[in-house]
């Protein structure tokens, strides 16, 4: 393996097979050169980007931060993806290594903050709500550091984006409120209490979620389903009402139209969160 940059005396970029990695290590950039042979001897963490743009943000970040706070991030993260069944964006390391230094900051200066959709969170999001609690727990064991309860909820947002492409915090803050609003449209028209434990409502919010991402990536389903449409809202006129009054919600919102490929699975989603 060979040296390609130094970044300081900790973090280098080298080449191993074609592929660039970030290797970090106490004294592992002391005195060294490009096209120096790596002392493999003093690799202890490998990061692997898989976007190239992300390799000067990512060095940047652990050249400010030691050894045993990327080990933690790791280690969550690896409880996440595990939980999940799922690998999670490589930026995850970057986005949870800086929260995590700044809530420790946070907690040094007795500062709590609180989302302002914690409740929506943990009702939504109830298994990466489950994985920011165990952060917690694992913080606590590997740090000796108590966080307050809040920063599970925090950690969960940085879960929920690490499973999408091209999302940011703004966009799961923003599609929190209106998922949570879109609930209260179904709960209000069929004067219902929805059971949130239940497996049909959490397929109704991941499709919801796919829905809103669709939407604003303009990447709305048009499957030709038009006759299977009418079929359906004939067939379930209530749901049809509902779901055209989460459609006027969301146009008035953003002006984004639904198609009727994204009604009619709508409309099957209503109806079977209702039965």
């Amino acid at each position: 393996m060979i040296v390609s940059k130094r970044f300081n005396n900790n973090v280098i970029l080298a080449r191993s097979k074609q592929q660039e990695v970030i290797l970090m290590g106490k004294g592992i950039g002391f005195q060294v050169y490009p096209d120096e042979e790596v002392q493999m001897e003093l690799i202890e963490q490998t990061f692997v980007p898989s976007d190239s743009f992300m390799i000067e943000s990512v060095a940047e970040l652990l050249g400010d931060s030691n050894s045993k706070e990327v080990s933690l991030v790791r280690e969550i993260i690896d409880y996440g993806e595990k939980v999940l069944a799922k690998e999670l964006n490589d930026s995850l390391v970057i986005t949870l290594l800086d929260h995590l230094h700044f809530a420790i900051v946070r907690h040094e200066k007795e500062m709590i903050t609180k989302s302002p959709i914690e409740w929506e969170i943990k009702q939504m999001y109830r298994v990466e709500t489950k994985i920011g609690l165990e952060a917690l727990r694992i913080i606590h064991e590997r740090l000796g550091i108590v966080l307050p309860k809040s920063e599970a909820i925090f950690i969960a947002m940085h879960f929920i984006n690490g499973q999408f492409k091209n999302e940011t915090m703004s966009d799961t803050l923003a599609f929190s409120e209106t998922m949570n609003q879109v609930n209260s449209i179904v709960k209000y028209h069929f004067q219902i209490r929805i059971d949130e434990e239940s497996v049909n409502y959490q397929r109704f919010l991941t499709h919801l979620r796919y829905y809103l991402i669709r939407q604003k990536n303009h990447e709305s389903l048009e499957l030709g389903n038009e006759d299977v449409y009418f079929t359906m809202k004939e067939r379930f006129p209530e749901e049809s009402n509902c779901v055209e009054k989460i459609s006027t919600f969301i146009e008035g919102k953003y002006e984004w139209q639904t198609t009727y490929d994204e009604k009619l699975y709508l409309i099957l989603h209503v109806n079977r969160l209702i039965s």
